[in-house]
């Protein structure tokens, strides 16, 4: 999947990218998550935490720690920092 994220603007664009995301990983349905729920009610666990941010950091070609599951604890909060860290780029996720 490429979705280009052209500037800070498209914090709606992460949301919709970061929300396809868990949901593969979870494997549910994108409609099945809810992006302002907190990370533990969505069932991510460390284990989870550390495979995403390995897959989003290749993604966006920047290095994540893990703990930001916990420092941003929902997708909208996430895909916020995301947006004003990353700028520009094309994400990408298989």
């Amino acid at each position: 999947m490429h979705i280009s994220i052209p500037t800070n603007s498209s914090l709606n664009q992460m949301v919709v990218w970061l929300t396809k995301v868990i949901a593969k990983e979870k494997q549910v349905a994108f409609n099945q998550i809810d992006s302002e729920a907190p990370f533990a009610e969505l069932g991510l666990d460390s284990m989870s935490a550390v495979t995403l941010s390995g897959e989003l950091g290749t993604a966006l070609d920047i290095e994540l720690a893990p703990t930001l599951f916990w420092d941003y604890p929902n997708i909208v909060a996430l895909a916020q920092y995301l947006s004003e860290t990353v700028g520009s780029r094309t994400l990408q996720h298989n």
